[in-house]
């Protein structure tokens, strides 16, 4: 009993002794402080066939678009006060007004028309979107038939033509008359007399026929997703395995 109250004699006095020993006090500098990482700004990147020059120009805003004074299809883009001078999107100009590339027909100020090289269209589709043959205005949008195809169309804003042409919904075709798609009338089988001989897509092959050549309207700009077609147009289409038919079970007879 003796050695007991000995060794909690002496643990009570430990404790107390450690507990009263002056502690070590950390200090923290301002380099261990944390330090969030800061990340270097980085422009905007710019879209396919954009093509960009850095200039000195002195940007009135760090960031933002500004009128180019020697031809409207360009414009001074500044990011992070740095400028470069950059291409509208074709058939487009430079709007000083909205600060973006806006049709031609919304920027009076601009004198110098879109170059007739950049609306180059293939002698197959043409200028489509010349006149607008419901009798309305050019300028404003409209849609007008494929000339191959009974259920694509192209669209029309202010005589500018849309680059790629749009399929009509499955069981539609597009009305010449009407100046849209319609829905194929019910127990039709031959669509001749009402595509007037002119092809009506497959709603399953129409993917790779938006992407297509075909539906590319220009002569003088390569199209971006031709070599995609081209891919799709390889693949071979899914031909699902048949099955052999069973024999019928045939019971063996016990000799």
């Amino acid at each position: 009993m003796a050695t007991f109250l000995k060794v909690a004699i002496s643990l009570i006095a430990f404790v107390t002794f450690a507990e009263s020993a002056p502690r070590e006090k950390r200090q923290v500098t301002k380099q261990q402080l944390y330090q969030p990482q800061q990340q270097q700004y980085q422009p905007q990147q710019q879209y396919p066939g954009q093509q960009q020059t850095t200039i000195p120009f002195s940007c009135p805003n760090t960031t933002g678009q500004f009128p180019y004074p020697r031809d409207c299809t360009k414009f001074y883009r500044c990011d992070n006060g740095v400028a470069t001078v950059t291409d509208c999107q074709d058939q487009l100009v430079f709007n000083p007004q909205a600060g973006f590339c806006d049709w031609p027909a919304n920027v009076p100020s601009c004198s110098r028309p879109v170059s007739s090289s950049r609306q180059m269209f293939k002698p197959e589709i043409g200028n489509l979107c010349e006149r607008n043959p419901y009798g309305g205005k050019p300028s404003g949008t409209f849609h007008v038939r494929h000339p191959q195809y009974c259920n694509a169309f192209f669209t029309c804003t202010q005589g500018f033509m849309h680059g790629l042409c749009i399929f009509c919904a499955k069981g539609e075709y597009f009305n010449r008359l009407a100046g849209g798609c319609r829905q194929l009338p019910q127990g039709i089988i031959n669509t001749n007399s009402l595509c007037e001989n002119t092809q009506m897509v497959r709603h399953k092959d129409k993917p790779r026929y938006t992407i297509g050549d075909s539906c590319w309207p220009f002569a003088n700009r390569v199209n971006p997703w031709a070599a995609l077609a081209q891919k799709l147009n390889q693949q071979q289409p899914y031909q699902p395995q048949q099955q052999q038919p069973q024999q019928p079970y045939q019971q063996q007879r016990v000799v």
